[in-house]
């Protein structure tokens, strides 16, 4: 197995080959299994919890974490991790995962949190593992593995989410909603193609074109606007793109590390985290990149930031850092949960919502939700 693909396998938590056999060697494709994993995520023990039957368990705080954060919800096999959170606000949320079955076939999962909890939603027949999910006004957009892309307008239970596509079969990681007529996807397998760079305009999903790079980047991971004419990608081995409106350009960053998430208030203050032995943040001043190691911190998976500055990070082994307006010198919090975090929301109230799971294990994967009040 290469080191590129085992890099992306495990900063992603895809433990085996997120596409049909085909496209991962002539062989029929690599697994792991007897493989030393590098790094792995600790045991869910000290999480007591209470199974529901719909493949969930309700988990009691029994591990000391901060004050504020506490153990929500741990997911069982049948669901499987979950991998991004995000809503139109604090009383409708999303979060979306799966499960990773044997033969690169997964299995996706899409929970929605209201009044009454957490609980699954209906998806389309077959849809893969998804990856990543944002709104707007009215569209919402999840994407997955085998270039699944997930559309519905509004958030009514009895709305059907529709499946498209944009003629690629990679995996997509990261999703952004501009507008109803204006979203960004972005993905790639992160071992031996190109990115996926894709475009819907209110009418269709294409692909874009991507600007000749400097680097030999194989994945965007996320995609975050600013606004319509100041969007951002990022991803594999420092790479870092740039739309104004008319063409997206590679913008230079001094690190070769991953990039795997972004936030921002505006084009004078985006932070950008990643990394995999030590975490990395990256700050964006509105001039120029600058670039911390976070030597005392694992790889750091998902951030999101407020309208002051101040952003929240969330990486491996449960990993929670604070970090100022303006600053790359975090503060660590202490979570309930030693499983790999992914992603990290706020609806901008003060509470907060963190989802993951066993990412850096084999499958089959579990999976757990932290929030914050």
């Amino acid at each position: 197995m290469t080191s590129s693909f085992r890099r992306i396998s495990r900063i992603l938590g895809c433990l085996v080959c997120p596409l049909p056999a085909v496209a991962c060697g002539a062989d029929g494709g690599d697994s792991l299994a007897g493989t030393d994993v590098e790094s792995s995520a600790a045991s869910t023990s000290g999480e007591a919890s209470t199974t529901t039957g719909d493949g969930s368990s309700t988990a009691a705080d029994t591990t000391g974490g901060e004050p504020g954060w506490e153990l929500a919800l741990t997911l069982d096999e049948d669901v499987g991790a979950l991998f991004s959170v995000w809503g139109p606000n604090a009383a409708h949320v999303y979060t979306v995962g799966g499960q990773q079955g044997a033969g690169g076939i997964s299995t996706g999962a899409l929970l929605v949190r209201t009044q009454g909890g957490w609980t699954p939603a209906t998806l389309p027949t077959d849809t893969p593992k998804l990856h990543w999910i944002h709104g707007g006004p009215s569209l919402r957009v999840a994407v997955g593995e085998r270039g699944a892309i997930l559309t519905r307008d509004g958030d009514g239970d009895a709305t059907p989410w529709d499946t498209v596509g944009c003629a690629t079969v990679l995996p997509l990681w990261g999703a952004w909603v501009v507008a109803d007529d204006d979203a960004w996807v972005v993905g790639g397998d992160g071992f031996d193609r190109a990115p996926v760079l894709c475009h819907y305009d209110g009418a269709a999903w294409t692909q874009v074109e991507l600007p000749a790079l400097s680097i030999d980047a194989k994945a965007l991971f996320k995609v975050f606007a600013v606004a319509a004419d100041d969007v951002w990608a990022v991803g594999d081995a420092g790479l870092v793109l740039r739309y104004d409106g008319a063409a997206w350009t590679q913008v230079a960053i001094d690190t070769p590390s991953d990039i795997i998430s972004l936030w921002g208030t505006g084009p004078g203050e985006l932070l950008a985290v990643g990394g995999r032995a030590n975490g990395v943040l990256a700050r964006h001043d509105g001039a120029a990149w600058s670039v911390t190691t976070l030597g005392d911190s694992a790889g750091l998976n998902g951030i999101w930031m407020d309208a002051d500055g101040h952003a929240t990070a969330v990486g491996i082994a449960g990993t929670i850092l604070d970090v100022a307006a303006a600053s790359t010198m975090p503060a660590r919090t202490t979570a309930p949960t030693n499983l790999t975090l992914h992603a990290v929301w706020s609806p901008g109230d003060g509470t907060f919502i963190a989802v993951g799971g066993s990412l850096e294990m084999p499958p089959p994967l579990v999976g757990v939700i932290v929030e914050r009040n």
